[in-house]
Protein backbone atom coordinates (compact mmCIF):
# COMPACT_ATOMS: atom_id res chain seq x y z
CA UNK A 1 0.00 0.00 0.00
CA UNK A 2 2.92 2.48 1.04
CA UNK A 3 4.53 1.69 -2.44
CA UNK A 4 1.87 2.13 -4.62
CA UNK A 5 0.87 5.87 -2.55
CA UNK A 6 4.56 6.83 -2.63
CA UNK A 7 4.59 6.26 -6.90
CA UNK A 8 1.56 7.62 -6.96
CA UNK A 9 2.11 10.91 -5.44
CA UNK A 10 5.51 11.27 -7.11
CA UNK A 11 3.61 10.52 -10.13
CA UNK A 12 1.35 13.70 -9.74
CA UNK A 13 4.44 15.82 -8.30
CA UNK A 14 6.09 15.18 -11.09
CA UNK A 15 3.25 15.88 -13.60
CA UNK A 16 2.55 19.17 -12.08
CA UNK A 17 6.72 20.53 -12.22
CA UNK A 18 6.05 19.44 -15.45
CA UNK A 19 3.37 21.28 -16.12
CA UNK A 20 4.56 24.42 -14.73
CA UNK A 21 8.28 24.46 -15.59
CA UNK A 22 8.30 22.07 -18.83
CA UNK A 23 8.68 22.26 -22.10
CA UNK A 24 9.21 19.51 -24.52
CA UNK A 25 10.58 18.68 -27.99
CA UNK A 26 10.48 15.36 -29.98
CA UNK A 27 12.25 16.11 -32.94
CA UNK A 28 15.00 18.29 -32.42
CA UNK A 29 18.48 16.35 -30.49
CA UNK A 30 20.72 19.13 -28.77
CA UNK A 31 23.24 16.63 -29.15
CA UNK A 32 23.36 17.24 -32.77
CA UNK A 33 22.64 21.27 -33.42
CA UNK A 34 25.14 23.38 -32.49
CA UNK A 35 24.39 26.34 -29.90
CA UNK A 36 21.27 24.59 -28.62
CA UNK A 37 19.07 26.40 -30.45
CA UNK A 38 15.70 25.65 -29.57
CA UNK A 39 12.94 23.70 -31.91
CA UNK A 40 10.40 26.17 -32.96
CA UNK A 41 8.21 22.55 -32.37
CA UNK A 42 7.46 22.16 -28.95
CA UNK A 43 4.48 19.60 -27.96
CA UNK A 44 1.79 19.79 -25.23
CA UNK A 45 2.36 17.35 -21.91
CA UNK A 46 -0.34 15.42 -22.79
CA UNK A 47 0.50 14.30 -26.51
CA UNK A 48 3.15 12.04 -25.45
CA UNK A 49 4.37 8.66 -26.56
CA UNK A 50 4.97 7.34 -23.17
CA UNK A 51 5.42 3.86 -23.25
CA UNK A 52 9.20 2.76 -22.36
CA UNK A 53 10.46 -0.52 -23.62
CA UNK A 54 11.89 -3.28 -21.02
CA UNK A 55 15.74 -2.26 -21.89
CA UNK A 56 14.30 1.53 -20.64
CA UNK A 57 13.07 0.47 -17.42
CA UNK A 58 15.90 -2.07 -16.82
CA UNK A 59 18.57 0.79 -17.56
CA UNK A 60 16.93 3.54 -14.96
CA UNK A 61 16.28 0.10 -12.06
CA UNK A 62 19.82 -1.00 -12.53
CA UNK A 63 21.77 2.42 -12.46
CA UNK A 64 18.72 3.45 -9.13
CA UNK A 65 17.83 6.98 -10.51
CA UNK A 66 15.91 8.51 -7.99
CA UNK A 67 11.91 7.91 -8.56
CA UNK A 68 11.96 11.53 -9.40
CA UNK A 69 13.96 11.26 -12.23
CA UNK A 70 12.45 8.11 -13.24
CA UNK A 71 8.78 9.22 -13.05
CA UNK A 72 9.56 12.13 -15.79
CA UNK A 73 10.67 9.95 -18.49
CA UNK A 74 7.66 7.16 -16.89
CA UNK A 75 5.12 10.31 -18.18
CA UNK A 76 7.30 11.44 -21.25
CA UNK A 77 8.76 8.50 -22.81
CA UNK A 78 12.46 7.65 -24.43
CA UNK A 79 12.24 10.17 -27.25
CA UNK A 80 11.55 13.77 -25.69
CA UNK A 81 14.06 16.67 -24.92
CA UNK A 82 12.29 17.93 -21.64
CA UNK A 83 14.00 21.39 -21.19
CA UNK A 84 13.60 22.61 -17.16
CA UNK A 85 14.72 25.70 -15.49
CA UNK A 86 17.04 26.22 -18.35
CA UNK A 87 18.56 22.86 -19.00
CA UNK A 88 17.40 20.37 -20.96
CA UNK A 89 17.33 16.64 -19.95
CA UNK A 90 18.39 14.24 -22.94
CA UNK A 91 16.27 12.17 -24.59
CA UNK A 92 16.09 8.87 -22.21
CA UNK A 93 17.56 7.44 -25.82
CA UNK A 94 20.43 9.39 -26.15
CA UNK A 95 21.52 8.93 -22.28
CA UNK A 96 21.15 5.52 -22.66
CA UNK A 97 23.03 5.24 -25.61
CA UNK A 98 26.40 7.57 -24.21
CA UNK A 99 25.89 5.72 -20.20
CA UNK A 100 29.43 3.74 -20.82
CA UNK A 101 30.96 6.85 -21.97
CA UNK A 102 32.42 7.44 -18.66
CA UNK A 103 33.08 5.26 -15.46
CA UNK A 104 31.66 6.85 -12.58
CA UNK A 105 28.53 8.93 -14.16
CA UNK A 106 26.53 9.51 -16.90
CA UNK A 107 25.64 12.72 -18.65
CA UNK A 108 21.43 13.31 -17.61
CA UNK A 109 21.52 17.29 -19.22
CA UNK A 110 23.37 20.12 -19.97
CA UNK A 111 23.08 24.04 -21.05
CA UNK A 112 25.03 25.79 -23.14
CA UNK A 113 27.49 27.68 -21.35
CA UNK A 114 29.37 30.29 -24.47
CA UNK A 115 32.13 29.23 -26.66
CA UNK A 116 31.33 26.16 -27.28
CA UNK A 117 31.07 24.84 -24.08
CA UNK A 118 28.21 23.44 -22.24
CA UNK A 119 27.39 22.87 -18.57
CA UNK A 120 26.56 19.19 -18.17
CA UNK A 121 24.72 17.82 -15.73
CA UNK A 122 25.89 14.28 -14.62
CA UNK A 123 24.31 11.31 -11.88
CA UNK A 124 27.01 9.97 -9.95
CA UNK A 125 25.98 6.22 -9.79
CA UNK A 126 28.05 5.62 -6.83
CA UNK A 127 25.81 7.69 -4.58
CA UNK A 128 23.29 7.86 -6.75
CA UNK A 129 23.29 12.27 -6.69
CA UNK A 130 24.07 14.98 -9.27
CA UNK A 131 26.68 17.32 -9.83
CA UNK A 132 27.64 20.10 -12.50
CA UNK A 133 30.84 20.10 -14.86
CA UNK A 134 32.00 22.06 -17.58
CA UNK A 135 32.30 20.10 -20.94
CA UNK A 136 32.57 20.90 -24.64
CA UNK A 137 35.04 23.81 -25.79
CA UNK A 138 35.97 26.20 -28.69
CA UNK A 139 38.42 23.11 -30.44
CA UNK A 140 38.71 19.46 -30.63
CA UNK A 141 42.04 20.07 -28.11
CA UNK A 142 40.03 21.40 -25.54
CA UNK A 143 37.12 18.47 -25.94
CA UNK A 144 39.79 16.00 -26.04
CA UNK A 145 41.43 17.46 -22.80
CA UNK A 146 37.82 17.50 -20.62
CA UNK A 147 36.99 14.19 -21.67
CA UNK A 148 40.19 12.84 -20.92
CA UNK A 149 40.20 14.37 -17.20
CA UNK A 150 36.36 13.20 -16.86
CA UNK A 151 37.04 9.70 -17.87
CA UNK A 152 37.97 8.51 -14.41
CA UNK A 153 36.43 11.68 -12.32
CA UNK A 154 34.98 10.98 -8.99
CA UNK A 155 32.92 14.13 -7.88
CA UNK A 156 33.06 15.68 -4.25
CA UNK A 157 30.20 15.18 -1.74
CA UNK A 158 30.18 19.01 -1.38
CA UNK A 159 29.28 19.32 -5.44
CA UNK A 160 26.68 16.69 -5.37
CA UNK A 161 23.17 17.11 -4.90
CA UNK A 162 19.97 15.52 -5.44
CA UNK A 163 17.18 15.75 -8.30
CA UNK A 164 14.85 17.58 -5.91
CA UNK A 165 17.59 20.37 -5.57
CA UNK A 166 18.03 20.13 -9.22
CA UNK A 167 14.94 21.27 -10.17
CA UNK A 168 14.78 24.58 -7.90
CA UNK A 169 18.34 25.44 -9.52
CA UNK A 170 18.90 27.60 -12.58
CA UNK A 171 21.62 29.15 -14.70
CA UNK A 172 21.85 31.92 -12.11
CA UNK A 173 21.75 29.14 -9.35
CA UNK A 174 25.30 27.33 -10.78
CA UNK A 175 27.94 28.64 -8.33
CA UNK A 176 31.19 28.94 -10.49
CA UNK A 177 33.13 27.43 -7.87
CA UNK A 178 30.93 24.57 -7.93
CA UNK A 179 31.47 23.50 -11.52
CA UNK A 180 33.67 20.63 -11.97
CA UNK A 181 36.50 21.63 -14.62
Amino acid sequence: MYKTKFYTETYHQTLEMLREKATFQETYSILEHPFFQKSQEEIDIGNFPNILTKEEIMFLNENKFPMEFKMIYYIVGSNIEININDFTLLKLCDIMKNSQKYKNFIDVGMTYAGMGYVYTLSYYKKTYSFFYKMDGGPCAQEVEYRYSHYKDFIPSKKDTFSFDQFKKHNRQHIEFNHINF
